[in-house]
């Protein structure tokens, strides 16, 4: 990987690191956005890691804006105390079906099959 390409991610993580602490810090509960975030980027890495193979696309997407974008560290630490099954279990099975359809998606869109 080049130089530039290491800058681009790392431009691009820092990017998604703040719009996720912009998003959970204006909601009204935190935890409930994050699960929204983290649903939300699993499924566009679905997509993208399915429309677009390849290391540099998979390299800007999941360690870049989506991977930085999400946080499941975060969820995990915020979501203890609290309801198991609501904030542990339903928003990693969403989680898992975004990405699994936007995988299919992807595939879809001409994307690997």
């Amino acid at each position: 990987m080049t130089p530039l390409l290491w800058a681009v991610i790392a431009g691009a993580g820092a990017a998604g690191a703040v719009l996720r602490h912009e998003l959970t810090t204006r909601a009204d509960d935190g935890l409930t956005a994050l699960h929204l975030i983290n649903v939300a980027g699993a499924g566009l890495l679905g997509l993208l890691l399915a429309a677009a193979p390849g290391a540099t696309v998979a390299g800007a997407g999941a360690a870049g804006v989506l991977g930085a974008f999400t946080s499941f560290s975060t969820w995990v630490v915020q979501a203890r105390g609290r309801p198991p099954v609501r904030d542990l279990a339903l928003p990693m099975a969403a989680a898992i079906v975004a990405a699994m359809l936007g995988t299919l998606a992807g595939r879809a869109l001409g994307g690997t099959p």
